[in-house]
């Protein structure tokens, strides 16, 4: 059973854990607090899984959003309407793993692409 969880950083919610030597990962063997339900247990941990992923994915949408903003900064307008596309496309991602509200996706897109627009 593969886990996010890293040697430097253990997950708070674990309280042991094994190095499997055929796999070099972790194993999760308990949870501690608030579940005694084995369903409950998975679910902190799969909680716990898929925020992390939502955090890279913030953290990715935000750099190409700072890479647009600085092109704007600098008027540079081809290297703002190269940044603009990137990010079009990383917001766009982020939506359809639902990280974000497609409304959400449409105002980011449509507030850089008028950033853009005006240095033009």
């Amino acid at each position: 059973m593969n886990s996010y969880v890293s040697l430097e950083r253990p997950c708070p919610a674990l309280t042991k854990s094994i190095i499997d030597t055929n796999e070099s990962k972790y194993k999760i063997l308990e949870v501690d607090k608030l579940a005694n339900i084995k369903s409950a247990k998975k679910r902190i941990l799969v909680n716990e899984t898929k925020a992390a992923r939502n955090k890279a994915i913030k953290s990715k949408v935000k750099t190409y959003v700072k890479k647009v903003e600085t092109a704007v900064a600098n008027k540079d307008a081809e290297a703002a309407a190269a940044a603009l596309k990137a990010a079009t496309v990383e917001i766009n991602k982020a939506g359809t793993k639902g990280v974000y509200h497609k409304n959400t996706c449409s105002r980011k897109i449509s507030r850089l692409a008028k950033a853009v627009n005006g240095i033009a």
